[in-house]
């Protein structure tokens, strides 16, 4: 599931801008790894908090006008579409936990 909502989440990008696909989930990649989120696991509070503080940069470096509104559109739309918080699994908590 989680993959699957970082395709919805650059699915959008490419309606709500005139970024092609591979050019939305290339902006969304690296907005995410500049946050340190996982794309395999995020919810919405990790989105809002890279759609409100890095995405906006993001899309006017590949030109995007008006970078704030589709950054609103697309969390406006993915508030039923995604989870409030991240689910990670045990195992995945404890092997993080023990690198750190």
């Amino acid at each position: 599931m989680d993959s699957d909502l970082f395709t919805i989440v650059a699915d959008r990008l490419c309606e709500f801008s005139d970024l092609s696909r591979l050019e939305a989930r290339g902006t969304i990649r690296i907005a995410f790894k500049k946050a340190g989120v996982d794309i395999e696991c995020f919810g919405l509070d990790d989105l809002e908090a890279i759609l409100t503080k890095i995405m906006p940069g993001e899309l006017e470096n590949v030109g995007c006008a008006d970078s704030q509104s589709i950054c609103d559109a697309i969390m406006k739309s993915m508030q039923s579409a995604a989870p409030e918080t991240a689910t990670r699994s045990r195992d995945e908590i404890i092997r993080r936990l023990g690198s750190a």
